[in-house]
């Protein structure tokens, strides 16, 4: 009898621990760290190949969305990451080598752009922060570049993108757009636009 209530106790602190180890296990969207080399527990390198798979292995608690997208550029792989709120948190875009290959498992990532306020990268920046966090991060060492509709700030395989908005001055004379291949670093620090996304390992260029 004494043994019985002994197994049972041992039991109960198996399954309390098995608990543990499998909730601390879980990766929530709050936790998730953008850095030069990895997002959450996935990996990034330029070479290293990916696939769905990968993808659904890192994030089992996440949905995982794959498509063959096309516009302006190749055919490309687009696959998406989201929460059970079905917001999306970041995707991958692959561009299809053989164009008439679609079915490709394995693929490189050329672009991962996060777009959700929950995921932070190594420098605790997210979407939704001002640029001039960005600034006083890493300071005004940052490459500058022009979007098709936006502009893009960063170096070191993590870039933030934002739009400078003219001043109600300007806008009250008529000027109510930006060129972005006209924004300059001054307009940008004076600005201090809100940053919309942020991308590896190069600015979003769509």
């Amino acid at each position: 009898m004494k043994h019985s209530k002994v197994s049972r106790i041992f039991k109960i602190i198996f399954i309390y621990l098995l608990s543990l180890i499998l909730s601390t296990s879980s990766l929530s969207a709050e936790e998730f760290v953008l850095s030069q080399t990895k997002i959450g527990r996935l990996i990034l390198t330029p070479n290293s190949p990916i696939s769905v798979k990968i993808i659904k292995k890192a994030f089992p608690e996440y949905s995982v969305t794959h498509e063959i997208r096309s516009g302006d550029s190749p055919d490309f792989h687009w696959i998406g990451i989201s929460n059970k709120e079905k917001e999306l948190l970041f995707y991958i875009v692959s561009y299809l080598e053989e164009p008439d290959n679609k079915n490709t498992n394995l693929y490189n990532i050329d672009l991962l752009t996060v777009t959700s306020p929950h995921i932070k990268d190594e420098h605790g920046i997210k979407v939704g922060d001002y640029l001039d966090k960005v600034i006083k991060s890493r300071g005004e060492n940052l490459l500058l570049s022009a979007n098709h509709f936006d502009n893009s700030i960063g170096n070191s395989n993590l870039f933030y993108q934002f739009t400078v908005k003219p001043s109600e001055k300007l806008r009250s004379l008529g000027l109510d757009y930006f060129n972005p291949e006209n924004v300059t670093l001054k307009q940008v620090i004076e600005s201090n636009p809100i940053i919309t996304s942020i991308s590896w390992p190069n600015p979003r260029w769509e």
